[in-house]
Parts: structure tokens; sequence; C-alpha cells
């Protein structure tokens, strides 16, 4: 039996270390078969990694009752890596076509039980299987930083293009007069928004 899989990405993950971060890493096992022991590379301080990491795995499975187990940790310089909680994916789900599925993430030790997060994989069936495409969207991130609590502020960094100027020729009084080309630069600095003034102007 072979199967393809890419393991995509994560998110909402839960946070490990003092920073409220973790980082990420995921193995790919399968019970009885010790050989099969893959994993991916660890992305440091992020919630939501993106690896996108293909692995093409053969052995005699049950593809009745099999499961594969895919385990997520927290990568950590000193001591024990913390885990990250698990998804199982049952061999039977995989037959057929190629598909892309969200998992949520279960506790390792009782997949009944809900952990944080989710788990992104892409499967093909089969030698020739092909995987689908790669999910673009997992890396269309577009984050705001934002700090706004009691008289807090958010704020918005905006960057716009330039915008060249023709030259123009302007005749009066008998003369000719010539502007300047160049170009001019329409930026907004970083805008504030707090909630004083929006009490303000509610009044």
């Amino acid at each position: 039996v072979t199967f393809k899989v890419r393991i995509a990405g994560a998110r909402h993950l839960h946070g490990a270390d003092k920073t409220g971060l973790s980082d990420p890493y995921c193995k790919l096992s399968i019970d009885g078969f010790p050989k099969i022991d893959f994993k991916t590379k660890t992305i440091k301080a992020n919630l939501n990694p993106v690896w996108n990491e293909d692995f093409t795995v053969t052995g005699s499975f049950d593809v009745k009752t099999g499961k594969i187990r895919f385990s997520l940790f927290d990568w950590d310089m000193v001591g024990k890596n913390d885990s990250l909680g698990c998804v199982f994916v049952a061999f039977e789900e995989l037959q057929g076509g190629p598909f892309s599925k969200w998992f949520p993430i279960v506790k390792c030790d009782s997949p009944s039980t809900k952990f944080k997060g989710e788990l992104y994989l892409q499967f093909a069936w089969g030698a020739s299987g092909v995987l689908p495409a790669i999910d673009l969207n997992l890396n269309a991130e577009f984050n705001i930083k934002k700090d706004v609590k009691a008289g807090g502020s958010a704020s918005i960094d905006v960057s716009l293009p330039k915008v060249s100027l023709p030259s123009v020729s302007l005749g009066f009084g008998g003369k000719k007069h010539k502007t300047d080309g160049g170009s001019s630069s329409l930026s907004s600095s970083s805008s504030s928004y707090s909630d004083e003034e929006s009490q303000k102007r509610k009044l």
C-alpha cells in the first residue's frame, strides 16, 4: 500500500512557550511500523506554521482499521518537547481521489477530546497518485499590529504608490510657462484611532 501526504500547515496552535508562541513541527507515524517516522522542519515562534512538505509512505498497512498519526510538538532547546496535540486519519478516508482537509487537533492520549488548533493535510492514494496543488492561501496572511486597551490605540501603516505627474505647457500674457514633471508620493503615515477619541466623537 502506498499513499502520499503533504503536511501543509496548521493554525491556531497552542502557545507552549512563555512568550505565548510555539516552535512547532509535525511527525507522521503508524502504529506497528517503527521505521515510518517522518518529520517536518521546525518553524520558530509561530502558531500558524506553513510547512508544505511532501512524503511518500509505503507498507503492508491494515487499510480497514489502521490509522495514520500526526503528532505536533513544540521544540524546546532544553528538556522534553511539549505536545501540541495529534491528528488521526483512518486509511479508509484516503481511498479515493486526492483531497485536502483541515483536521481538528485532539489530545494524543484521548482522541475524543479536542485540543487546540487544526492541521491542514493533503492526500493522494496509490504510487501514481498526484497530490492536490499547494494551497497558496496558507501564505496569504495580512497581519495588522494592534494594541487596543482602555485608552490605547490601534495603528495601521498605509503606503500608496508614487504617481507620475506629466509636464504641462501653459500660455498667458504672451509668454509660455512650463510646469516640471516628476512624481508625487501619495502616502499616509501611521494613522491611529483611540478609544478616547471615539468617545469624544460620540459626544
